[in-house]
């Protein structure tokens, strides 16, 4: 700024220049993004009416989907090539919020009562879920589905006992977008959990 300008021209111009200079800085800030979870539903809340009491639930995934990245595939460009949305990303990891629900709508569930067992050691019961996809696949530009793929995996004690199954969930989007996807995976996971419960619930 020249040295010779007068106070009053200075004064008026250093107002300007500050706004100016945040003007600037707001249009370099990097643009944050949006953050999606899962609700839950009832349908996961009613199957878990049939569990057995003290079951231990336990949720992993797969190293590629087990991060905040929101998962999207462009099937009909290329098939089975992941991407990432730049401005959309997951509250906290898939299982965590699989995990979430399970628990949830698990500790919301009255008791189911259990037949008298004989004395000694008594059964403990763990229901594990591994996540293999949490991918939206998008059929066409305006055309998308949730997919949600798990393998789940019942552990008993007293007499020892293991039994495990696939379960595969596909839900459309209402939009073709990370909010129509968000929404489509609350729907896959509730649906999810619903058919692992009735599953891990039967004899």
């Amino acid at each position: 700024m020249p040295a010779h300008l007068p106070q009053r021209a200075l004064a008026r111009l250093v107002p300007g220049a500050l706004v100016a200079c945040l003007l600037a800085a707001c249009a370099s800030a990097p643009t944050q993004p949006t953050r999606w979870s899962i609700a839950g539903g009832v349908r996961a809340a009613t199957a878990a009416g049939k569990l057995p009491p003290s079951l231990q639930l336990r949720v992993t995934a797969a190293s590629w989907i087990n991060g905040t990245g929101f998962l999207y595939s462009l099937d009909y460009k290329a098939a089975q090539a992941i991407e990432v949305y730049a401005q959309n990303q997951w509250i906290d990891r898939p299982p965590v919020l699989i995990e979430d629900l399970m628990t949830r709508a698990y500790a919301q569930a009255p008791p189911l009562p259990q037949p008298a067992r004989a004395a000694g050691e008594p059964r403990s019961l763990a229901l594990s879920l591994r996540v293999v996809e949490f991918v939206q696949h998008y059929a066409s530009a305006t055309e998308s589905e949730a997919r949600v793929v798990a393998v789940a995996t019942l552990s008993a004690s007293n007499p020892p006992q293991v039994r495990s199954a696939m379960f595969r969930v596909q839900v459309p989007a209402r939009t073709a977008d990370a909010a129509g996807g968000a929404q489509a995976f609350s729907d896959a996971s509730d649906q999810l959990i619903e058919q692992v419960f009735i599953w891990a619930a039967a004899p």
